[in-house]
């Protein structure tokens, strides 16, 4: 009996001391937290607001390879397809760090704040969601997302993949907007900006399996995309070369993607290792 006393105070003290550092979160209005569980929101709140780069890169990692991951299970893949899971994590970075943060956190917030001082302006909520899903998605996002997978299969002609593109233009449209519009209105209008490259990456997930899942049967369904050479269907090519120098030419999508990502992110050492990881990985696959 004394034993669970005694156990139980510990507990109760661990929990006061996590509320107790909840209350400090800078950037984040103060409250006081009674329980273990109720903390947990502020410390990842926290986490997010002193790590951006690093949240963004494991939030985008995981949301790529569940996403892509759970759509070829679902596909009845008899194998797994690691280079094209590979493309969408490594594309999914590239939005977190050079799309969804500019944009979300700092283009919205200062030109079409959804709140000014304590009113809702149904004005500039309307416009950052319309702007984003009827501009900036068509005309930015879908293009660079198909010429960036076809460069990632070894498939890389410019007209061919923007004419797949105009070709699977509504099917894609009509997902972007189920899924982005209703996701937008809630992450302009509720979500803290600090905290918006996060949500995008939660809902991402289901986005990810989503587009995933409707590109693929869009490509069956369509015309195959072709080499220019030989009319044979586009695949990574595998010369004999030494290997290291192999893998870079095959891989030159995923190296670029690298340089671009430590740019945007400072040349952090962590991000270098997930990137050169995942750059081994589409090598071998």
């Amino acid at each position: 009996m004394r034993g669970r006393r005694a156990l139980l105070s510990i507990t109760l003290r661990r929990a006061a001391l996590i509320s107790l550092l909840a209350t400090r979160v800078r950037g984040v209005e103060s409250w006081t937290i009674p329980s273990t569980f109720a903390a947990a929101p502020m410390l990842a709140s926290r986490w997010v607001l002193e790590n951006p780069h690093h949240s963004a890169a494991a939030i985008s990692s995981v949301r790529g390879i569940l996403g892509d991951s759970i759509a070829q299970r679902l596909e009845g893949s008899n194998s797994f397809d690691a280079r094209r899971t590979a493309t969408y994590v490594s594309w999914s970075n590239l939005v977190a760090e050079l799309y969804t943060r500019p944009w979300n956190c700092f283009v919205v917030e200062r030109c079409f704040p959804a709140f000014v001082g304590e009113v809702l302006s149904l004005r500039n909520l309307l416009a950052s969601v319309a702007i984003d899903n009827f501009l900036l998605s068509p005309l930015v996002y879908y293009p660079l997302f198909y010429l960036y997978k076809d460069a990632a299969s070894g498939c890389f002609d410019f007209r061919k993949t923007l004419a797949q593109y105009r070709r699977e233009l509504w099917p894609q449209l009509r997902l972007l907007w189920k899924v982005w519009i209703p996701a937008n209105l809630v992450s302009f209008a509720l979500v803290p900006p600090h905290l918006r490259v996060a949500y995008n990456g939660l809902v991402g997930t289901l986005w990810v399996l989503a587009l995933s899942r409707n590109t693929n049967l869009l490509a069956t369904m369509g015309d195959a995309c072709v080499c220019a050479i030989d009319d044979t269907e586009c695949s990574v090519r595998r010369e004999n070369r030494p290997w290291l120098v192999s893998v870079m030419a095959n891989n030159w999508v995923f190296l670029l993607s690298f340089l671009v990502l430590q740019t945007a992110t400072g040349a952090m050492v962590s991000i270098g290792i997930l990137w050169l990881s995942l750059l081994l990985w589409a090598g071998f696959s």
